[in-house]
């Protein structure tokens, strides 16, 4: 009997084992040829060399630069990956991914590493899309905002016979004065950092330098899109902080849990109940002195946090399945920059930037007008970049005490663009898109994104959009740049749906991949049976950085060990 039960547990590990070797070169280009990333855990001087080889294979399209030091001295290395790095080309939104805030929550930073050389050796071998996202947005990408705090974690965490301890431990979360990073940013309703630590500086006022219109803040310890805001006027966790654009938050939170294959389940962690796999920030434990609530408040940009699996620094051999569970996600949150509106405000006589102009919006999409309560600045290069989900807007941009309003339809992707120009008598709106999307103040053929709407019924009414609309125009872009309506871009359009819709099946893929694997692994069966065994005997597992030899007095020392929330 127990001769027999062996091969029955032993085999779904051997698929499993099997399904992992043979994705762990990285993903696979559309013609299937494997895109090799460094899937492993890297220390400083690893993630450091890594970037810098990354830049080598596509100097033409990245940019490695650092916005500061942290307390020890480390680097803050940020990789930008745009056509034409170093310099902002007006209209072309920037977007920013940062990582390992908390030291010892590592899985973000090792995502990004591998995303930035996915996306390098995916721009090289000509792949169209993600050639499109390049060309069309400027990426900059911060693998980890507290390396000392790694360093800490990667020399103390220890998994004494309980990989628990090792995935919700707090050695290494903070940065090398003991200060936790996501509690250290001015609040709207605390008071209660005087000072700022060095990694929170250089993070503001590198925000405060780049106009970022999204960005997430990638952590571990959960399974979940979490959005702003994070704290409310009670400091009271379980009650829903809504910010001003709360649909955009959950549009983009929806976008990133939705493609994944496992996290809009809701329930990824002991004790974890999330619907759709997102939640308010405050609704969950309230937060002051968070960066998402900083970014939102202070600045033009939209950050939301993702937490990236229930353990915050895992064995070296998880990282394979991590990579193809976030990669969909990563890549499509980033396409949400491109929605809503955007455009420039200028002077009329000269065409120089107005430099203070304000862009504020009502929703009119339901007959009602609702103001959104969170007006943006026009950039210092004279463009401006509001994201907006789905629904029918008046759109405002003030100069001083005049203002011109607009009324348009946002349909998706990409954004409407409107030009303002403001002379000495006249204040004048001209839309660059093609008809369709300029709205009758009645137009009912439009709603919003809602919280009982899901981001793949969004894409179904896109799809149902782009067909109509081939049907009825026989119009080609000029450029790849031009967001004209043509057959060429609703070819594009055709694909990328499809494509996210095979990153959305993912699942199924792998389930029919596990099946055909299923025979190939019966001739292995014997083998296995013996493989099993010897594994049975093993005390104890040396892999990755997952599990580390410390000396257990050194691990108790006081001045390493933060207890907070995850």
């Amino acid at each position: 009997m127990m001769t027999s039960q062996r091969p029955r547990s032993l085999l779904p590990r051997l698929f499993v084992l099997l399904a992992v070797s043979s994705v762990i070169a990285g993903g696979n280009n559309e013609d299937g040829d494997e895109i090799p990333v460094d899937i492993r855990h890297h220390d400083y001087k690893d993630m450091i060399k890594y970037m810098n080889e990354i830049h080598k294979k596509c100097p033409d399209i990245t940019r490695i630069y650092d916005i500061g030091e942290s307390v020890r001295g480390r680097k803050l290395q940020v990789i930008e990956m745009t056509e034409l790095p170093g310099n902002h080309t007006l209209l072309k939104p920037e977007f920013k991914y940062v990582g390992n805030m908390h030291g010892n929550e590592v899985v973000g930073r090792e995502m990004l590493l591998y995303l930035m050389d996915y996306m390098c050796q995916m721009y090289n071998g000509k792949d169209a899309e993600i050639q499109r996202l390049v060309r069309e947005t400027r990426i900059h990408v911060m693998p980890s905002m507290n390396p000392d705090g790694y360093e800490v974690a990667v020399k103390s965490t220890r998994c004494p016979g309980n990989i628990g301890t090792c995935c919700q431990g707090t050695i290494g979360r903070p940065n090398a004065n003991n200060v936790d990073l996501n509690r250290n940013f001015p609040d709207q309703y605390a008071r209660r950092n005087p000072s700022e630590e060095l990694e929170t500086q250089e993070v503001i006022k590198w925000i405060k330098e780049h106009p970022f219109v999204l960005s997430a803040n990638l952590h571990g310890g959960s399974l979940v899109a979490n959005y702003p805001f994070d704290d409310n006027r009670e400091f009271r966790s379980g009650l829903v902080s809504p910010a001003p654009d709360n649909q955009v938050f959950r549009h983009v939170a929806l976008t990133y849990s939705q493609h994944h294959p496992t996290m809009p389940n809701g329930n990824p962690c002991e004790g974890d109940h999330f619907k759709q796999g997102v939640t308010n920030g405050a609704d969950w434990y309230s937060v002051a002195g968070g960066m998402q609530d900083f970014n939102y408040v202070e600045s033009n940009c939209f950050e939301i946090t993702v937490e990236m699996g229930c353990c915050k620094f895992p064995l070296a051999s998880a990282l394979p399945r991590l990579w193809l569970d976030h990669r969909p996600p990563l890549l499509a949150f980033m396409r949400m920059v491109h929605m809503g509106v955007k455009g420039t405000v200028r002077h009329a006589g000269n065409g120089a930037p107005h430099f203070g102009a304000v862009i504020s919006v009502v929703n009119v999409t339901n007959g009602q007008r609702t103001p959104i309560d969170h007006s943006i600045r026009v950039t210092n290069y004279g463009d401006y970049f509001r994201l907006l989900t789905p629904g029918l807007y008046e759109v405002t941009a003030t100069v001083g005490k005049r203002a011109q309003t607009v009324t348009v339809c946002v349909v998706g992707r990409p954004a409407v663009v409107i030009h303002f120009t403001v002379g000495a008598d006249t204040f004048d709106a001209k839309f660059e898109t093609g008809e369709g999307t300029i709205c009758k103040p009645n137009d009912q053929g439009v709603r919003a994104i809602n919280d009982e709407v899901s981001v793949r019924e969004l894409l179904d009414q896109q799809e149902a959009r782009v067909l109509d609309s081939k049907q009825q125009t026989e119009q080609v872009e000029d450029s790849g740049a031009n967001f004209a309506v043509g057959e060429e871009q609703h070819d594009a359009m055709d694909k990328s749906i499809q494509k996210m819709r095979r990153h959305s099946s993912r699942s199924d893929n792998v389930v029919a991949a596990v099946v055909i694997v299923t025979i190939g692994c019966l001739v292995c069966l014997l083998a296995g049976i013996v493989l099993y065994r010897k594994v049975k005997e093993l005390k104890k597992v040396k892999e990755g950085y997952g599990y580390e030899k410390v000396d257990p007095d050194q691990e108790d020392d006081a001045d390493d060990i933060v207890i907070d929330n995850p």
